[in-house]
């Protein structure tokens, strides 16, 4: 028995080696597994934005055209404002459903959370200008508003091109996503810019001023 012990003491430990290295293996190949999988969706939601960027270009450039001095083109359908305000409400449901994915997923500082909730009241302005019949007067490229709008966006592609850390538990993102989606941005948003750093008219160095006209007032502190 002693000697039938002895035998097998080497086969048994070669055995336990190679289960534990498969068990390892295992883990680690699942971990990096989760890990690719979770990178591929972070950047098919970067293209999402940068989608949803163009789309908010194009939209605001044909609606300008079509409410321009000389009038809209005789050629045009009749059905264009429609479309477009069609078109310019699904650039939000992007920005929207980008929200949940973002707050659900990451752990976001206070500058985080205010660019995304800039960022989702930057794209309602156009489907504002559509409802009320008016161009989106974004007449020069450091205008205040479309400056803000630049660099938010690249702010929040810089967030999503990041490797998120932990995950929130589902109260914190229950209070993030609610935070990113406060009306309480509706006329500060531009503001936001400068105060996360991203406010550069036309690419200045000394940017990063407040953007707002003084009826606007300061910023009060999140609720």
């Amino acid at each position: 028995m002693i000697e039938w012990i002895r035998a097998f003491t080497p086969v048994a430990a070669v055995l336990i080696t190679l289960v534990g290295g498969w068990l390892v293996g295992q883990r680690v190949s699942d971990r990096w597994e989760r890990t690719k999988k979770q990178r591929e969706l972070d950047l098919a939601s970067l293209a999402d934005l940068y989608r949803a960027y163009g789309e908010f270009y194009a939209i605001w450039k044909t609606w300008n055209a079509h409410c321009s001095k000389e009038g809209a083109d005789p050629s045009a359908p009749a059905d264009l404002p429609w479309v477009l305000l069609g078109r310019a409400t699904a650039a939000e449901g992007t920005i929207e459903a980008l929200l949940v994915k973002v707050t659900t997923e990451r752990i976001l500082t206070d500058s985080q959370v205010d660019a995304l909730a800039a960022l989702r009241q930057s794209y309602r302005v156009l489907r504002s200008a559509i409802r009320h019949g008016r161009q989106l007067n974004w007449g020069y490229s450091a205008h205040p508003q479309y400056t803000a709008l630049k660099g938010l966006q690249t702010y929040v592609a810089r967030l999503l091109a990041e490797s998120p850390g932990s995950h929130p538990e589902a109260g914190l993102a229950a209070r993030q996503f609610a935070r990113t989606t406060a009306n309480s941005y509706e006329q500060r948003w531009p503001q936001v810019a400068a105060e996360i750093g991203v406010f550069f008219p036309d690419g200045a160095a000394d940017a990063n001023r407040s953007p707002l006209p003084h009826r606007y007032g300061r910023p009060g502190p999140l609720s």
